[in-house]
Parts: structure tokens; C-alpha cells; sequence
């Protein structure tokens, strides 16, 4: 993966880690009904901070364009990497807990499948 590609996965995934934690954020005052993920997220967020989370997000960098890529292999994918793609990446690939942030064993199948709809 060249650098660009790296920034640009740094940089989507972290957008969409935060767009959710402030979905939580704001739920917090509305009472608006939230995907557990984010519930998750936006607990473990609370627990360790920002920083801590930023940095937690790092390791699913690479992952994220392998999953891409293997979206790819499977159809031809007409959503973007960073509207559509990442997103869908970060509620199906990335599990939350108290304990931290992992990516579920099956991520590279749930990929496949993504990149399989398309081409359908």
C-alpha cells in the first residue's frame, strides 16, 4: 500500500469512528435509538478518550484496503471507498467492546460478501 493510500484509509476510518462516537454523543441528550455498535463505540470512547481511541484505530488501516480489495475481486463496486464502503467496513468488520476495538474473525468473508451483492 503506498502512503497516500495509508493517509487516505487514516483518515476515512478515523472520520467514521468519529462520526459515530458523536452520534452516541448526541443520543446521550435525544434518547435516539442507536445500532449497539455505536452504543459500543461510543462507551469504550468514554472510558479511554479520544487519543486513545484514535490510536486504536490505527491497526484496521490496512485491513480496510485488503477488504476493499476483496470487495473488488468479487464484482465490480459501484459505492465509494469513503462514503459507502468504510462505513459498511467499520459496522460489519470491527467489533467494540469494553475491552477495545478487534476485527471479528470473519471480516475477509463479510468483505466478499460485500463486493458479491454488487455484482448480483
Amino acid at each position: 500500500m503506498t502512503k497516500e493510500l495509508e493517509l487516505e484509509a487514516a483518515m476515512v476510518i478515523w472520520e467514521e469512528i468519529d462520526n459515530c462516537s458523536q452520534q452516541y454523543q448526541s443520543a446521550q441528550t435525544t434518547g435516539e435509538q442507536l445500532e449497539a455498535y455505536i452504543v459500543a463505540l461510543g462507551a469504550y470512547r468514554d472510558a479511554v478518550g479520544t487519543a486513545q481511541l484514535r490510536n486504536d484505530a490505527m491497526p484496521f488501516i490496512e485491513p480496510l484496503h485488503i477488504a476493499w480489495e476483496l470487495a473488488y475481486r468479487q464484482g465490480e463496486i459501484a459505492e465509494s471507498f469513503d462514503w459507502d464502503f468504510t462505513p459498511w467496513f467499520v459496522a460489519n468488520c470491527i467489533s467494540f467492546s469494553e475491552q477495545g476495538l478487534s476485527l471479528k474473525p470473519d471480516w475477509q468473508n463479510r468483505a466478499r460478501t460485500y463486493g458479491a451483492k454488487d455484482a448480483a
